[in-house]
Protein backbone atom coordinates (compact mmCIF):
# COMPACT_ATOMS: atom_id res chain seq x y z
CA UNK A 1 0.00 0.00 0.00
CA UNK A 2 3.15 2.65 0.67
CA UNK A 3 4.18 1.94 -2.81
CA UNK A 4 0.79 2.81 -4.41
CA UNK A 5 0.57 5.74 -2.36
CA UNK A 6 4.05 6.59 -3.03
CA UNK A 7 3.92 6.23 -6.94
CA UNK A 8 0.63 8.21 -6.65
CA UNK A 9 2.45 11.24 -5.08
CA UNK A 10 4.89 10.64 -7.37
CA UNK A 11 2.66 10.69 -10.14
CA UNK A 12 1.51 13.50 -9.67
CA UNK A 13 4.22 15.86 -8.93
CA UNK A 14 5.22 14.89 -12.53
CA UNK A 15 1.90 16.23 -13.42
CA UNK A 16 2.16 19.22 -11.84
CA UNK A 17 5.73 19.92 -12.89
CA UNK A 18 4.59 19.55 -16.65
CA UNK A 19 1.77 21.55 -16.14
CA UNK A 20 4.03 24.71 -14.81
CA UNK A 21 6.89 24.07 -17.69
CA UNK A 22 3.77 24.27 -20.23
CA UNK A 23 2.57 27.83 -18.32
CA UNK A 24 6.04 29.07 -17.91
CA UNK A 25 6.74 28.30 -21.39
CA UNK A 26 3.08 29.34 -23.23
CA UNK A 27 3.75 31.76 -25.98
CA UNK A 28 7.30 31.58 -26.52
CA UNK A 29 7.46 29.12 -29.65
CA UNK A 30 11.07 28.81 -30.05
CA UNK A 31 11.31 27.73 -26.78
CA UNK A 32 8.03 25.15 -27.19
CA UNK A 33 9.53 24.48 -30.94
CA UNK A 34 12.92 22.55 -29.06
CA UNK A 35 10.88 21.36 -26.35
CA UNK A 36 8.94 18.83 -28.72
CA UNK A 37 12.23 16.97 -28.60
CA UNK A 38 13.99 15.36 -25.45
CA UNK A 39 17.18 17.55 -24.96
CA UNK A 40 20.61 15.43 -24.85
CA UNK A 41 22.40 16.41 -22.42
CA UNK A 42 25.75 18.21 -23.73
CA UNK A 43 29.41 17.55 -22.47
CA UNK A 44 31.29 20.39 -23.06
CA UNK A 45 35.75 19.13 -23.22
CA UNK A 46 37.76 21.88 -22.56
CA UNK A 47 41.63 21.87 -22.20
CA UNK A 48 41.82 23.80 -19.49
CA UNK A 49 39.22 25.91 -16.85
CA UNK A 50 38.23 28.64 -15.92
CA UNK A 51 39.92 30.95 -18.24
CA UNK A 52 39.29 34.63 -18.47
CA UNK A 53 40.41 34.78 -22.43
CA UNK A 54 37.45 32.00 -22.93
CA UNK A 55 34.70 33.82 -21.97
CA UNK A 56 32.98 33.31 -25.52
CA UNK A 57 33.18 29.56 -24.04
CA UNK A 58 31.19 30.05 -21.23
CA UNK A 59 28.67 32.47 -22.65
CA UNK A 60 28.11 29.54 -25.36
CA UNK A 61 27.32 26.84 -22.76
CA UNK A 62 25.30 29.51 -20.85
CA UNK A 63 23.18 30.07 -24.01
CA UNK A 64 22.64 26.24 -24.17
CA UNK A 65 21.31 25.81 -20.49
CA UNK A 66 19.15 28.69 -21.33
CA UNK A 67 17.79 26.98 -24.31
CA UNK A 68 17.11 24.06 -21.75
CA UNK A 69 20.10 21.40 -22.08
CA UNK A 70 21.57 20.06 -18.99
CA UNK A 71 25.22 20.97 -19.26
CA UNK A 72 28.33 19.29 -17.83
CA UNK A 73 32.05 20.48 -18.36
CA UNK A 74 34.77 18.74 -18.31
CA UNK A 75 38.32 20.20 -18.22
CA UNK A 76 41.33 18.39 -18.84
CA UNK A 77 43.25 20.79 -16.42
CA UNK A 78 41.95 22.89 -13.83
CA UNK A 79 43.22 26.13 -13.30
CA UNK A 80 43.37 27.95 -9.77
CA UNK A 81 42.44 31.23 -11.55
CA UNK A 82 42.28 34.51 -9.03
CA UNK A 83 40.44 36.14 -11.15
CA UNK A 84 37.10 34.87 -12.73
CA UNK A 85 34.11 36.42 -14.88
CA UNK A 86 31.34 36.50 -12.45
CA UNK A 87 28.89 34.42 -15.20
CA UNK A 88 31.47 31.13 -13.79
CA UNK A 89 29.61 30.94 -10.87
CA UNK A 90 26.18 29.76 -12.77
CA UNK A 91 27.95 26.51 -14.18
CA UNK A 92 29.93 25.78 -11.04
CA UNK A 93 27.79 22.84 -10.15
CA UNK A 94 28.22 21.54 -13.87
CA UNK A 95 31.64 21.33 -13.90
CA UNK A 96 33.46 17.56 -13.20
CA UNK A 97 37.12 18.22 -12.05
CA UNK A 98 39.77 15.86 -13.26
CA UNK A 99 40.93 12.79 -10.77
CA UNK A 100 44.60 12.92 -10.73
CA UNK A 101 44.95 10.52 -7.90
CA UNK A 102 46.57 7.41 -8.33
CA UNK A 103 43.81 5.76 -8.08
CA UNK A 104 42.40 7.27 -11.29
CA UNK A 105 45.70 6.02 -13.07
CA UNK A 106 45.11 2.57 -11.60
CA UNK A 107 42.02 2.44 -12.60
CA UNK A 108 42.23 3.56 -16.14
CA UNK A 109 45.00 1.34 -17.21
CA UNK A 110 43.78 -1.59 -16.28
CA UNK A 111 40.83 -0.85 -18.38
CA UNK A 112 43.50 -0.55 -21.09
CA UNK A 113 45.27 -3.60 -20.29
CA UNK A 114 41.58 -5.67 -20.31
CA UNK A 115 40.47 -4.19 -23.36
CA UNK A 116 42.76 -5.33 -26.37
CA UNK A 117 40.38 -3.37 -29.09
CA UNK A 118 40.72 0.25 -26.80
CA UNK A 119 44.76 -0.19 -26.08
CA UNK A 120 45.26 -1.07 -29.67
CA UNK A 121 43.49 2.09 -30.42
CA UNK A 122 45.22 3.78 -28.12
CA UNK A 123 48.82 2.56 -29.16
CA UNK A 124 47.74 3.73 -32.79
CA UNK A 125 47.08 7.28 -31.57
CA UNK A 126 50.35 7.85 -29.35
CA UNK A 127 52.12 6.50 -32.68
CA UNK A 128 50.24 8.98 -34.94
CA UNK A 129 50.45 12.12 -32.45
CA UNK A 130 54.77 11.79 -32.58
CA UNK A 131 55.08 14.80 -35.29
CA UNK A 132 53.85 17.18 -33.01
CA UNK A 133 55.66 17.39 -28.79
CA UNK A 134 52.74 19.15 -27.90
CA UNK A 135 49.86 16.47 -28.69
CA UNK A 136 52.36 14.04 -28.25
CA UNK A 137 52.73 14.98 -24.54
CA UNK A 138 48.80 15.42 -24.18
CA UNK A 139 48.21 12.03 -25.70
CA UNK A 140 50.54 10.27 -22.96
CA UNK A 141 49.67 12.38 -19.85
CA UNK A 142 45.81 12.94 -19.95
CA UNK A 143 44.68 9.69 -21.11
CA UNK A 144 43.85 8.30 -17.58
CA UNK A 145 41.40 11.83 -17.15
CA UNK A 146 39.84 10.46 -20.88
CA UNK A 147 39.09 7.52 -19.73
CA UNK A 148 37.38 8.61 -16.56
CA UNK A 149 35.76 11.33 -18.58
CA UNK A 150 34.55 8.90 -21.03
CA UNK A 151 33.08 6.58 -18.02
CA UNK A 152 31.21 9.13 -17.10
CA UNK A 153 29.40 10.23 -20.43
CA UNK A 154 28.45 6.89 -20.87
CA UNK A 155 27.58 6.06 -16.93
CA UNK A 156 25.23 9.60 -17.32
CA UNK A 157 23.53 9.42 -20.50
CA UNK A 158 25.54 12.05 -22.27
CA UNK A 159 23.87 12.91 -25.89
CA UNK A 160 26.36 14.95 -27.20
CA UNK A 161 30.18 15.51 -26.52
CA UNK A 162 31.89 18.91 -27.99
CA UNK A 163 35.00 20.18 -27.63
CA UNK A 164 36.62 23.55 -28.38
CA UNK A 165 39.90 23.59 -29.88
CA UNK A 166 41.18 20.90 -32.35
CA UNK A 167 44.08 20.59 -30.13
CA UNK A 168 43.85 18.46 -26.28
CA UNK A 169 40.32 18.83 -26.33
CA UNK A 170 39.13 17.75 -30.22
CA UNK A 171 41.58 14.65 -29.19
CA UNK A 172 39.97 13.80 -25.85
CA UNK A 173 36.39 13.99 -27.48
CA UNK A 174 37.49 11.92 -30.12
CA UNK A 175 39.02 8.86 -28.01
CA UNK A 176 35.51 9.32 -25.99
CA UNK A 177 33.70 8.82 -28.79
CA UNK A 178 35.54 5.64 -29.59
CA UNK A 179 35.16 3.90 -26.36
CA UNK A 180 31.53 5.07 -25.88
CA UNK A 181 30.08 5.52 -29.25
CA UNK A 182 28.54 9.35 -28.09
CA UNK A 183 28.71 11.45 -31.38
CA UNK A 184 31.04 14.58 -30.89
CA UNK A 185 32.09 17.55 -32.54
CA UNK A 186 34.82 20.36 -32.06
CA UNK A 187 35.28 24.14 -33.06
CA UNK A 188 38.62 25.24 -34.50
CA UNK A 189 39.61 28.73 -33.29
CA UNK A 190 43.35 29.69 -34.36
CA UNK A 191 46.24 28.63 -33.00
CA UNK A 192 45.05 25.01 -32.86
CA UNK A 193 44.69 24.83 -36.88
CA UNK A 194 47.41 26.89 -38.13
CA UNK A 195 50.24 25.61 -35.24
CA UNK A 196 49.12 21.89 -34.32
CA UNK A 197 47.13 20.71 -37.73
CA UNK A 198 48.39 16.96 -36.68
CA UNK A 199 45.85 14.40 -36.62
CA UNK A 200 43.30 17.12 -37.18
CA UNK A 201 42.13 15.06 -40.83
CA UNK A 202 41.64 12.31 -38.42
CA UNK A 203 39.44 14.36 -36.14
CA UNK A 204 37.39 15.68 -39.02
CA UNK A 205 36.34 12.32 -40.61
CA UNK A 206 35.69 10.94 -36.43
CA UNK A 207 33.15 14.09 -35.86
CA UNK A 208 29.90 14.01 -36.60
CA UNK A 209 30.33 18.00 -37.83
CA UNK A 210 33.36 20.28 -37.12
CA UNK A 211 32.78 23.85 -36.46
CA UNK A 212 34.52 26.59 -38.26
CA UNK A 213 34.82 30.24 -36.61
CA UNK A 214 35.45 31.94 -40.01
CA UNK A 215 34.82 31.07 -43.75
CA UNK A 216 38.75 31.54 -43.70
CA UNK A 217 38.83 28.75 -41.63
CA UNK A 218 36.77 26.63 -43.19
CA UNK A 219 38.82 27.23 -46.51
CA UNK A 220 41.91 25.88 -44.15
CA UNK A 221 40.14 23.11 -43.02
CA UNK A 222 38.63 21.87 -46.54
CA UNK A 223 42.36 21.84 -47.19
CA UNK A 224 42.90 18.89 -44.94
CA UNK A 225 39.96 17.21 -45.86
CA UNK A 226 38.32 18.18 -49.04
CA UNK A 227 36.28 15.62 -48.68
CA UNK A 228 34.36 16.69 -45.46
CA UNK A 229 32.92 20.20 -46.89
CA UNK A 230 28.92 19.07 -46.21
CA UNK A 231 30.27 18.28 -42.31
CA UNK A 232 32.64 21.62 -41.89
CA UNK A 233 30.03 24.66 -40.50
CA UNK A 234 30.62 27.95 -40.12
CA UNK A 235 29.15 29.51 -36.80
CA UNK A 236 30.75 32.17 -35.07
CA UNK A 237 31.85 32.59 -31.92
CA UNK A 238 29.05 35.37 -31.02
CA UNK A 239 28.43 38.25 -27.96
CA UNK A 240 25.37 38.93 -26.44
CA UNK A 241 24.87 42.20 -28.54
CA UNK A 242 21.78 43.31 -26.25
CA UNK A 243 23.84 43.39 -23.35
CA UNK A 244 25.63 46.10 -24.98
CA UNK A 245 23.12 48.15 -26.39
CA UNK A 246 23.04 50.66 -23.07
CA UNK A 247 26.48 51.66 -24.09
CA UNK A 248 25.95 52.45 -27.51
CA UNK A 249 22.71 54.18 -26.69
CA UNK A 250 25.01 56.13 -24.13
CA UNK A 251 27.89 56.84 -27.10
CA UNK A 252 25.08 58.00 -29.68
CA UNK A 253 24.02 60.59 -26.97
CA UNK A 254 26.91 61.82 -26.11
CA UNK A 255 27.96 65.03 -27.04
CA UNK A 256 31.63 64.85 -28.12
CA UNK A 257 34.16 66.40 -25.75
CA UNK A 258 36.98 67.91 -28.07
CA UNK A 259 38.96 69.11 -24.45
CA UNK A 260 39.60 65.82 -23.30
CA UNK A 261 42.28 63.19 -24.99
CA UNK A 262 40.94 61.02 -27.56
CA UNK A 263 40.50 57.54 -25.70
CA UNK A 264 42.55 54.48 -27.31
CA UNK A 265 41.89 50.85 -26.06
CA UNK A 266 42.74 47.53 -26.93
CA UNK A 267 41.63 44.39 -25.11
CA UNK A 268 43.97 41.38 -26.02
CA UNK A 269 46.77 38.90 -24.00
CA UNK A 270 49.50 40.61 -24.49
CA UNK A 271 50.97 38.24 -26.93
CA UNK A 272 52.96 38.62 -30.00
CA UNK A 273 50.14 37.85 -32.46
CA UNK A 274 47.78 40.25 -31.00
CA UNK A 275 50.58 43.52 -32.60
CA UNK A 276 50.84 45.55 -30.07
CA UNK A 277 54.11 46.65 -30.64
CA UNK A 278 52.74 47.88 -34.23
CA UNK A 279 50.09 49.67 -31.57
CA UNK A 280 52.92 51.21 -29.58
CA UNK A 281 55.12 52.34 -32.61
CA UNK A 282 52.12 54.03 -34.18
CA UNK A 283 51.40 55.56 -30.81
CA UNK A 284 54.57 57.20 -30.86
CA UNK A 285 54.16 58.34 -34.04
CA UNK A 286 50.79 59.96 -32.86
CA UNK A 287 52.82 62.29 -29.68
CA UNK A 288 53.53 65.10 -31.68
CA UNK A 289 50.03 65.15 -33.85
CA UNK A 290 47.13 64.33 -31.37
CA UNK A 291 46.47 64.70 -27.60
CA UNK A 292 45.65 60.73 -26.20
CA UNK A 293 45.42 58.23 -23.41
CA UNK A 294 46.23 54.76 -24.53
CA UNK A 295 44.72 51.82 -22.20
CA UNK A 296 45.90 48.19 -22.75
CA UNK A 297 43.78 45.76 -20.57
CA UNK A 298 44.75 42.22 -20.68
CA UNK A 299 48.53 40.60 -19.93
CA UNK A 300 50.43 37.70 -21.16
CA UNK A 301 54.53 36.99 -21.86
CA UNK A 302 54.57 40.06 -23.39
CA UNK A 303 54.06 42.80 -20.68
CA UNK A 304 57.46 43.64 -19.51
CA UNK A 305 58.82 44.17 -23.25
CA UNK A 306 55.80 45.85 -23.93
CA UNK A 307 56.44 48.28 -20.90
CA UNK A 308 59.95 48.73 -21.99
CA UNK A 309 58.85 49.99 -25.03
CA UNK A 310 56.32 52.15 -24.19
CA UNK A 311 58.97 53.64 -22.26
CA UNK A 312 61.38 54.45 -24.95
CA UNK A 313 58.65 55.94 -27.32
CA UNK A 314 58.10 58.26 -24.59
CA UNK A 315 54.56 56.75 -24.00
CA UNK A 316 55.16 56.38 -20.37
CA UNK A 317 52.47 58.87 -19.17
CA UNK A 318 50.28 58.10 -22.09
CA UNK A 319 50.06 54.37 -21.50
CA UNK A 320 48.26 52.49 -18.66
CA UNK A 321 48.56 48.47 -18.27
CA UNK A 322 45.47 47.61 -16.95
CA UNK A 323 46.27 43.56 -16.33
CA UNK A 324 43.24 40.76 -16.75
CA UNK A 325 39.85 42.44 -16.49
CA UNK A 326 36.29 40.74 -16.00
CA UNK A 327 33.61 41.16 -17.93
CA UNK A 328 32.39 44.18 -15.89
CA UNK A 329 35.57 45.93 -16.44
CA UNK A 330 35.71 45.07 -20.03
CA UNK A 331 32.07 46.65 -20.44
CA UNK A 332 33.57 49.63 -18.36
CA UNK A 333 36.88 50.24 -20.47
CA UNK A 334 34.53 50.15 -23.45
CA UNK A 335 32.40 52.85 -22.00
CA UNK A 336 35.51 54.92 -21.54
CA UNK A 337 36.80 54.45 -24.86
CA UNK A 338 36.55 56.46 -27.95
CA UNK A 339 38.51 54.08 -30.23
CA UNK A 340 39.40 50.37 -30.03
CA UNK A 341 42.16 49.01 -32.00
CA UNK A 342 43.12 45.49 -32.19
CA UNK A 343 46.43 45.35 -35.06
CA UNK A 344 47.13 41.47 -35.12
CA UNK A 345 49.68 40.17 -37.09
CA UNK A 346 51.04 36.65 -38.07
CA UNK A 347 53.82 35.49 -35.70
CA UNK A 348 56.41 33.20 -37.50
CA UNK A 349 54.90 30.04 -36.63
CA UNK A 350 51.64 30.72 -38.14
CA UNK A 351 49.91 31.36 -34.74
CA UNK A 352 47.51 34.62 -35.45
CA UNK A 353 43.97 35.46 -34.47
CA UNK A 354 40.43 34.12 -35.77
CA UNK A 355 37.95 36.27 -35.41
CA UNK A 356 38.66 38.00 -31.92
CA UNK A 357 35.69 38.08 -29.51
CA UNK A 358 36.86 41.36 -28.38
CA UNK A 359 36.52 43.15 -31.71
CA UNK A 360 32.74 42.00 -31.74
CA UNK A 361 32.64 43.63 -28.27
CA UNK A 362 33.53 46.87 -29.29
CA UNK A 363 31.45 46.63 -32.16
CA UNK A 364 28.34 45.67 -30.25
CA UNK A 365 29.16 48.25 -27.91
CA UNK A 366 28.97 51.19 -30.45
CA UNK A 367 32.66 51.62 -31.03
CA UNK A 368 35.00 52.08 -33.79
CA UNK A 369 37.66 49.43 -34.66
CA UNK A 370 40.86 49.64 -36.22
CA UNK A 371 41.98 45.74 -36.83
CA UNK A 372 44.11 43.71 -39.41
CA UNK A 373 43.37 42.30 -43.05
CA UNK A 374 44.09 39.12 -41.78
CA UNK A 375 42.52 35.74 -41.33
CA UNK A 376 38.50 35.89 -40.31
CA UNK A 377 38.82 39.56 -39.58
CA UNK A 378 37.58 40.75 -42.65
CA UNK A 379 34.58 38.81 -42.49
CA UNK A 380 33.36 40.79 -39.28
CA UNK A 381 34.91 44.17 -39.95
CA UNK A 382 34.13 45.64 -43.41
CA UNK A 383 36.95 48.50 -44.28
CA UNK A 384 35.69 52.03 -44.59
CA UNK A 385 31.99 50.72 -43.49
CA UNK A 386 31.97 49.37 -40.07
CA UNK A 387 35.48 50.08 -38.82
CA UNK A 388 39.10 50.28 -41.06
CA UNK A 389 41.85 47.57 -42.08
CA UNK A 390 45.06 48.07 -42.40
CA UNK A 391 47.98 45.56 -42.89
CA UNK A 392 49.44 43.20 -40.35
CA UNK A 393 52.35 45.11 -38.84
CA UNK A 394 52.34 48.33 -40.66
CA UNK A 395 52.71 51.02 -37.62
CA UNK A 396 52.22 54.19 -40.36
CA UNK A 397 48.90 52.85 -41.49
CA UNK A 398 47.59 52.49 -38.09
CA UNK A 399 49.05 56.18 -37.38
CA UNK A 400 46.60 57.41 -40.76
CA UNK A 401 43.81 55.61 -39.56
CA UNK A 402 43.66 56.95 -35.90
CA UNK A 403 44.05 60.50 -37.38
CA UNK A 404 41.49 59.94 -39.44
CA UNK A 405 39.23 58.92 -36.58
CA UNK A 406 39.64 62.06 -34.76
CA UNK A 407 36.62 63.02 -36.96
CA UNK A 408 33.60 62.24 -34.37
CA UNK A 409 30.78 62.08 -36.85
CA UNK A 410 33.45 59.17 -38.53
CA UNK A 411 33.63 57.68 -35.13
CA UNK A 412 29.91 57.77 -34.89
CA UNK A 413 28.93 56.45 -38.20
CA UNK A 414 31.60 53.54 -38.20
CA UNK A 415 30.60 52.52 -34.31
CA UNK A 416 26.88 52.78 -35.73
CA UNK A 417 27.42 50.43 -38.43
CA UNK A 418 30.02 48.27 -36.53
CA UNK A 419 26.89 47.38 -33.96
CA UNK A 420 24.55 46.73 -36.70
CA UNK A 421 26.73 44.10 -37.92
CA UNK A 422 27.28 42.33 -34.51
CA UNK A 423 23.66 42.23 -33.91
CA UNK A 424 22.59 40.72 -37.15
CA UNK A 425 25.60 38.68 -38.07
CA UNK A 426 27.32 37.62 -34.58
CA UNK A 427 25.00 37.33 -31.90
CA UNK A 428 25.27 34.81 -29.43
CA UNK A 429 21.57 33.35 -29.54
CA UNK A 430 21.66 32.91 -33.14
CA UNK A 431 25.01 31.28 -33.18
CA UNK A 432 24.26 29.26 -30.47
CA UNK A 433 20.70 28.11 -32.00
CA UNK A 434 23.16 27.02 -35.44
CA UNK A 435 25.01 24.63 -32.92
CA UNK A 436 22.46 23.31 -31.35
CA UNK A 437 20.65 22.23 -34.97
CA UNK A 438 23.88 20.99 -35.84
CA UNK A 439 24.10 18.74 -32.44
CA UNK A 440 20.50 17.57 -33.42
CA UNK A 441 21.16 16.75 -36.87
CA UNK A 442 24.28 14.58 -35.60
CA UNK A 443 21.77 13.08 -33.12
CA UNK A 444 19.14 12.13 -35.67
CA UNK A 445 22.10 10.49 -37.32
CA UNK A 446 23.63 8.88 -34.14
CA UNK A 447 21.29 7.00 -32.72
CA UNK A 448 23.33 5.86 -29.76
CA UNK A 449 22.57 9.60 -28.81
CA UNK A 450 18.94 9.00 -28.60
CA UNK A 451 19.70 5.83 -26.71
CA UNK A 452 21.69 7.52 -24.49
CA UNK A 453 19.16 10.30 -23.17
CA UNK A 454 16.48 7.42 -23.01
CA UNK A 455 18.51 5.36 -20.43
CA UNK A 456 19.27 8.39 -18.32
CA UNK A 457 15.57 9.23 -18.20
CA UNK A 458 14.66 5.45 -17.81
CA UNK A 459 18.03 5.45 -14.59
CA UNK A 460 16.22 8.49 -13.27
CA UNK A 461 12.65 6.62 -13.78
CA UNK A 462 11.24 9.44 -15.97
Amino acid sequence: MRHDQAMRARGERLRRQKEKQETDTAGVPEFNAVKKYKLPVLAYVLSRYPLLTETFILREMAAMREFGHEIRVLPIRRVRARREHPETGLLAKAVIWPDWSARSWLRAGGQLLTRHAQRAWWTQLTWQSRKDANLLAGTLLYWPQVIRMANLCAANGIGHIHAHFATHPAMAAMAMHQLTGIPFSFTVHAHDLFEHPTLLRQKIDAAAFVVAISQYNRQELLRLAPHAKDKILVIHCGVPSAAFTGLAAERRAAAPNLRRPLRLLSVAALRQYKGHRTLLEACGHLLPQMNFELRLAGDGPERRRLEELSHRLGLRDRTSFLGWQTNPEIRAQLAWADIFILPSIREPSGRMDGIPVALMEAMASGLPVIASRLSGIPELVRSGENGWLIEPGQAQELEKALLRLRDAGLRQRWGEAGRRTVASDFDLSGCARQLETAMENARQRWPHATQAIESLETSLGR
